[in-house]
């Protein structure tokens, strides 16, 4: 009863479908589609996309150790999909993004987690994972690569973007009974490795997104039907960008194609700095 060992396989699709704010034919190389710039039926179409399919494979195990007071699981997973729907820079017009299919991505890896009561009141969990990937066919998404080194075969076998390779965390959970209800408190920790915002090729530095190193605390109380909450997010007021972004380009500042006020090469969405607050909440 404390130890369970399992295996499965899962298979699914999802539909193709139209992108929002593509067309195909004389319209698509606007950059704007509105009066100045107008689609024409029966000429230009919505762009489209195919379905995608995946086959998943995942072993594990999962136990209770020390008497029931710890758990512990291990998954290794393996997947392919074919035709993976992705988003990519419109070639017609590099501002604009699309949906496209990315041929076949394998991806694997392994997870971990272990979980232990200290005492009445206070528990801990710690886990990891790690991940890799492999693209192929993927020529389309491949407009840095080709620019860096002439080939628009640069992105062939490289990792999928905005996956890191390692994550790791921790947290720290009690609980403790006071004055008929309950006061509380969590301390989470999260790591993630660096990851690449776009599709370079696999030996190109591009693009990169600094690794994430957060803590956060919450503090509160809580009785009945209400509680109160103190919490502080990003503690160490660490500074990193939760996302990035190519459009699909190199292009020197003196290019006749480059406009920076009407798209830049590249954006950045930056974290949220250390942030503290209070939340009071009643459940009717």
């Amino acid at each position: 009863d404390d130890t369970l060992l399992f295996a499965s396989v899962a298979t699914g699709y999802k539909p193709g479908g139209f992108d929002s704010f593509t067309v195909e034919g004389p319209a698509s190389a606007c950059v704007y589609i509105d009066a100045r710039c107008a689609a024409i039926p029966g000429v230009d179409r919505p762009g489209d996309y195919d379905e995608e399919s995946v086959i998943s494979y995942e072993v594990g195990y999962k136990g209770r150790l020390m008497d029931g007071r710890s758990q512990l699981s291990l998954t290794g997973f393996f997947y392919q999909y074919e035709d993976l729907q992705a988003i990519r820079p419109d070639p017609e017009a590099p501002q604009r993004s699309l949906v496209d299919n990315a041929g076949e991505v394998d991806g694997w890896g392994v997870e971990a987690e272990f979980s232990i009561a200290l005492t009445d009141y206070l528990s801990a969990r710690f886990g990891g994972s790690w991940f890799d990937s492999e693209a192929r066919e993927i020529e389309p998404f491949c407009d840095v690569g080709a620019t860096l080194t002439g080939s628009d075969q640069a992105c062939e076998g490289n990792s999928i973007p905005w996956a890191p390779e390692y994550t790791a965390f921790a947290v720290i959970d009690g609980a403790l009974p006071l004055a008929g209800g309950e006061a509380f408190g969590v301390l989470s920790w999260t790591w993630e490795d660096s990851i690449r915002g776009d599709w370079p090729g696999k030996d190109i530095i591009y693009q990169e997104i600094p690794m994430v190193n957060q803590a956060d605390l919450q503090l509160g109380y809580r009785k009945d039907n209400w509680s109160v909450l103190a919490y502080v997010e990003n503690i160490m007021d660490q500074n990193w960008f939760d996302g990035a972004y190519a459009n699909g380009d190199v292009l020197p500042a003196d290019s006749p194609d480059y406009v920076p006020f009407l798209y830049p090469e590249h954006t950045f969405g930056p974290a949220r700095p250390r942030t503290a607050g209070v939340r009071v909440s009643y459940n009717f």
